[in-house]
């Protein structure tokens, strides 16, 4: 779009370059007044199109076809796709939309999202990288192995009866309270 001087009063007034490609509604005009940044595209009901314009076309990007408009069913399946992705994060995490977001929540949705992507950078980008060598290639699968199943540990100490005199001179209760001992210790540790 190019701004030429009028004759006689010095103002100026914007050129429209409609592209081939540009989706025009039928019986629509064109706004003809002073530039104001808006899509020059009147639409036949009198209404004027409030959308930005863009400087190549004086329309928007809508009407310059270009944009959502260029494939709506692809841009619209795309749009449901990641707003499924969203909620399925969300609820997958147990975050309700019924309270706020904190930023972290927030930060583990983003990650939910892309988990596919964090897998690709750990597993995958290592060990299909030609330029790093046998050793190095080995070294990223076990930091991978190591990551994605990492050893547990347990220690528990118990004391038991050394004899079996001491077992029989348990009791009832003894046996219980010692059993109920194992329980509990080992339930803290786990």
């Amino acid at each position: 779009m190019e701004k030429i001087p009028q004759t006689g009063e010095g103002e100026t007034a914007l050129i429209l370059r409609i592209p081939p490609e540009a989706r025009i509604p039928d019986g629509a005009s064109f706004y003809q007044g002073d530039d104001d940044t808006l899509c020059r595209v009147i639409r036949a009901n009198g209404e004027r199109c409030r959308a930005t314009r863009t400087r190549a076309t004086g329309l928007c990007a809508a009407h310059s076809g270009r944009g959502i408009l260029t494939d709506p069913k692809r841009f619209s399946e795309a749009g449901h796709a990641a707003k499924r992705a969203k909620m399925q994060a969300r609820a997958t995490l147990g975050i309700t939309t019924r309270r706020a977001s904190q930023p972290l929540q927030a930060a583990r949705i983003a990650a939910e999202i892309r988990a596919q992507d964090y897998a690709r950078a750990i597993v995958d980008a290592p060990l299909d990288d030609d330029s790093i060598g046998t050793i190095a290639r080995q070294q990223a699968a076990l930091r991978a192995l190591e990551l994605l199943y990492p050893q547990a540990t347990l220690s528990a100490s118990v004391e038991l009866p050394q004899d079996v005199d001491q077992v029989s001179g348990m009791g009832w209760q003894d046996m219980q309270a010692l059993a109920a001992s194992l329980v509990t210790s080992g339930d803290q540790e786990a």
